[in-house]
């Protein structure tokens, strides 16, 4: 049950990373785009494009971070009492564990 939720809220986050970079690729590609046109577009065109480029993206960011983002919350937390034991140390708590069975089989 634990192991399910971490790797759900893991699976999100993931997901909202990627988006993110995805976000940024785009805005780094229009960032460039810009400066190509800069350098083809005579100044009142290029001011156009200047104008439409910052209006796009204002409009990215703010439709896509505030959608995407999932609300995960570090809202798990562990009731009760928890054993933290090696693997080496459970096989001997089994070993001596079947060796009390034997006995008390024995006895009998």
């Amino acid at each position: 049950m634990l192991q399910e939720e971490t790797q759900r809220k893991l699976s999100f986050l993931i997901a909202d990373q990627i988006e993110i970079k995805r976000q940024y690729e785009q805005i780094q590609w229009l960032q460039s785009f810009l400066r190509y046109q800069q350098d083809i577009l005579n100044p009142a065109d290029y001011l156009n494009a200047w104008s439409r480029h910052l209006n796009l993206r204002t409009d990215i960011i703010n439709q896509n971070i505030a959608s995407s983002v999932s609300n995960i919350q570090p809202d798990m937390r562990v009731e009760g009492r928890v054993t933290v034991v090696s693997d080496a140390k459970l096989r001997q708590g089994k070993e001596a564990e079947n060796e009390v069975e034997q006995l008390s089989q024995e006895e009998m």
